[in-house]
């Protein structure tokens, strides 16, 4: 987000009672004004709660977990984590600070595709076994092969937490 917008931000609105209100005023719009979508939130393609700002005779699209982050924390990081998972859940304390490896990490439990029913497990077909796997600095980096997927699933899950500690999204393993 470039800093113009962001200062507009800051000079224009507050998050206050878990909502964003407007602290000024212009033609358009009076102090005390709720920021549309804010309460009900319309979600783009990827299920975010977003907004469009007017600034400088151009339209943004500013997503409100980004916004409520910035008028809470008065910065913007490289990204914007939702702790839960839960992308309509734009409570401060759900959000944090992250980088994009550490948002990759938090990423849902299981991709579509998995058949295993654990992230980081595949089904080796040629030895008929489960593979355990993890992208680490954007390289796949091979755990070990299985004879059952929850042992497959508990190392990963190890090396997960070793590897991206608090934003490690492990398996639930019965």
């Amino acid at each position: 987000m470039k800093q113009e917008l962001q200062d507009y931000i800051k000079n224009n609105f507050r998050f206050k009672f878990g909502v964003i209100q407007r602290i000024t005023a212009n033609s358009r719009f009076k102090i005390g004004d709720i920021i549309k979508g804010c309460l009900n939130g319309k979600e783009d393609k990827d299920k975010y709660l977003v907004t469009t700002l007017r600034f400088n005779g151009k339209r943004y699209k500013v997503f409100l977990h980004v916004m409520i982050f910035l008028l809470v924390n008065g910065y913007v990081p490289d990204r914007v984590d939702h702790k839960d998972n839960n992308t309509l859940n734009n409570h401060p304390d759900n959000l944090r600070a992250c980088t994009h490896k550490e948002n990759c990490a938090n990423r849902k439990q299981v991709r579509k595709n998995n058949l295993t029913g654990y992230k980081g497990v595949s089904y080796h077909k040629s030895t008929g076994k489960y593979r355990a796997t993890i992208y680490v600095d954007g390289k796949q980096k091979h755990l070990g092969v299985f004879k059952c997927p929850k042992e497959a699933a508990k190392i990963y899950n190890k090396n997960a937490l070793t590897y991206f500690g608090e934003f490690a999204r492990i398996n639930v393993i019965d």
